[in-house]
């Protein structure tokens, strides 16, 4: 079992900034890998749970005390190794949370996101609360999202600060119908494509990010944009659901429809859709 604790930050790149922030990135951070295995940039696939209703979605929308995200992820196609987590949100004025999460066994997931045939794991309280969702909820694999991730850490010789920050970018998401989909890395079912790069910061509980310089000095080249509360699942969840979601964040109007960019002295980059397969979306954009 691995729990993290902390505070994030999280700002979007629009498209042409992407190179750019990423050598500022390299310049003023370290590379963060477990071994020197692991690629600088990993792919990272996470498969998010919800029911019919989507309690998740609207739970974690409508900021609800310890609103819940479940999902299966792994790393880089290895369907070997799999992770079961579970992140809780709770002070969602700086994105407080936590994330717990435990390796599942791949020949497990048939039964345990797919029947009520549920293993019963009594030495970890982990499964049980998952499991309370699956049964109770009916949580079931709702959609994937795909993209490519490199992790950020502070100097080594600087240790004022304790920064983590991951930076992702190639992003894709689409609906997953069938427990089979979750091993897919490109799918006929409807999809779209995110056009622009997501940083998050990663910091202490009792930390922000106003004594650190470069971010202040990108934030003010417009180069970052804030966006507290941004959630890639809430975002593809919105977009690929969009007739049956009835609230909204409030980055959509923006972000997805794109309809409120000249507002701003920024250009953000809305999500596309393939066309053949969105007529119902062709009005908003």
């Amino acid at each position: 079992m691995e729990n993290f604790k902390r505070k994030s930050y999280k700002f979007l790149i629009n498209k042409e900034n992407i190179d750019q922030v990423s050598q500022i990135l390299n310049l003023n951070l370290d590379i963060d890998r477990f071994n020197e295995s692991v690629p600088i940039s990993q792919v990272v696939s996470s498969i998010y749970l919800d029911n019919q209703n989507f309690d998740s979605y609207y739970s974690r929308l409508n900021k609800d005390p310890d609103a819940v995200i479940i999902r299966l992820r792994y790393y880089n196609n290895d369907y070997n190794n799999l992770f079961l987590e579970c992140k809780t949100h709770s002070g969602f004025t700086k994105d407080f949370s936590i994330k717990e999460r435990i390796k599942l066994n791949p020949s497990e997931i048939s039964d345990y996101f797919s029947s009520r045939n549920i293993i019963n794991y009594k030495t970890n309280p982990l499964y049980d609360k998952i499991n309370y969702y699956i049964i109770n909820k009916e949580f079931r694999p709702k959609i994937k999202i795909i993209y490519n991730r490199t992790s950020y850490k502070n100097k080594q010789l600087d240790t004022t600060k304790n920064i983590r920050a991951t930076f992702d970018t190639n992003l894709s998401a689409f609906i997953v119908d069938d427990i089979k989909d979750i091993y897919q890395t490109n799918s006929t079912n409807k999809k779209i494509k995110i056009n622009y790069g997501i940083l998050e910061l990663k910091l202490n509980i009792d930390d922000d990010y106003s004594s650190i310089k470069f971010i202040n000095e990108l934030i003010q080249s417009d180069y970052l944009i804030e966006f507290p509360e941004f959630s890639k699942y809430i975002s593809s969840v919105s977009c690929l659901y969009n007739n049956l979601i009835i609230k909204k964040p409030y980055w959509y109007e923006d972000i997805i429809t794109n309809k409120n960019s000249n507002q701003h002295n920024y250009k953000i980059y809305p999500f596309a859709l393939k066309p053949n397969l969105f007529n119902s979306f062709q009005q908003i954009f």
